[in-house]
């Protein structure tokens, strides 16, 4: 088993484990982790902010500012655009 499919592996355990929720965006759905009153840190500085919705970027990596996304059955609107994470 190569690295890449050990890896997808070990995140879609860590969704179906950890909480997470269904999420879909227009045609693309899967699982996310939803936090309320989350603060990030941004150029070295810590941005409070009341949503931070965290999903696959091989999925949702479309998303843009303005998109609705429905998070465990309530819509959402991305109010900001969507930072990537390694």
């Amino acid at each position: 088993m190569g690295w890449a499919t050990l890896s997808a592996a070990a995140n879609r355990v860590a969704f179906d484990r950890l909480g997470s929720v269904p999420v879909s965006a227009g045609a693309a759905s899967g699982r996310g982790f939803l936090a309320l009153n989350s603060e990030i840190i941004l150029g070295g500085e810590a941005v409070m902010i009341d949503y931070l919705l965290t999903v696959p970027t091989a999925t949702f990596g479309g998303l843009s500012y303005g998109d609705t996304v429905t998070v465990n059955g309530v819509s959402y609107k991305v109010e900001s655009q969507p930072l990537r994470f390694d």
